[in-house]
């Protein structure tokens, strides 16, 4: 199990990539911003006392999969304290992301963060993302969309396929009871199951896979 954020960064660049001082400095950031806000928002439980390995490690599991460019358009759905899409936006400067977020207090915690990493090519939309599907701007745009402990796995891919490009891909962390969620596709897309266990370095305590398919 990581047990602190510096553990964390340190595992993340011997075993993903190398980040940079002002990488992991955002991070540890971000970090303690997340611990000092929850006492006065209700962000995440208060009972949790690890969100090295809960949190920052288990949204950097994607970037073992995946390495956003600067091409890509990503689309993080309900990011809450801004998991999994704060996390990603600094391991990936260059790529620009939308993060939506209905509830309002949270979506101020996530502007104020952004503002307070100096963070760019990032943007925060305080709505449903159902909504977005009709703003010519959003539809067809992205080229990812993550999302984590959200909803059903069926409502996330009715979500965001409208905002996917042709041969975007959804990449959604699930917990342990992912099967389950299987169960609720109405459609067999091309998907496959990451178990985040096997990610070198960065396997949590967690029976959490990350699900991903392509739109094509």
């Amino acid at each position: 199990m990581i047990t602190t954020i510096g553990a964390f960064t340190d595992l993340f660049s011997k075993n993903v990539f190398k980040l940079s001082d002002h990488q992991a400095s955002q991070i540890r950031q971000y970090h303690d911003l997340l611990i000092e806000s929850n006492t006065r928002i209700n962000l995440f439980s208060r009972k949790e006392n690890n969100l090295a390995d809960r949190h920052f490690a288990n949204c950097a599991c994607i970037a073992h999969f995946f390495k956003f460019t600067k091409k890509d358009r990503v689309l993080d759905i309900g990011s809450g304290a801004g998991f999994p899409g704060i996390v990603l936006k600094i391991l990936f400067p260059q790529t620009f992301f939308c993060l939506t977020e209905s509830v309002s207090k949270k979506a101020k915690f996530i502007e104020a963060t952004i503002e307070q990493l100096q963070l760019k090519e990032i943007t925060v939309v305080n709505d449903r993302v159902e909504k977005m599907a009709d703003i010519d701007s959003f539809a067809k745009s992205f080229s990812f969309a993550t999302a984590r402990a959200v909803a059903a796995l069926d409502k996330l891919v009715q979500m965001s396929a409208p905002l996917l490009s042709g041969s975007g891909t959804m990449l959604f962390l699930r917990g342990k009871s992912y099967e389950n969620d299987l169960s609720t596709l109405s459609n067999k897309r091309h998907y496959r199951i990451e178990p985040l266990r096997r990610v070198p370095g960065l396997g949590t305590n967690q029976d959490g896979v990350l699900w991903i398919s392509r739109q094509s």
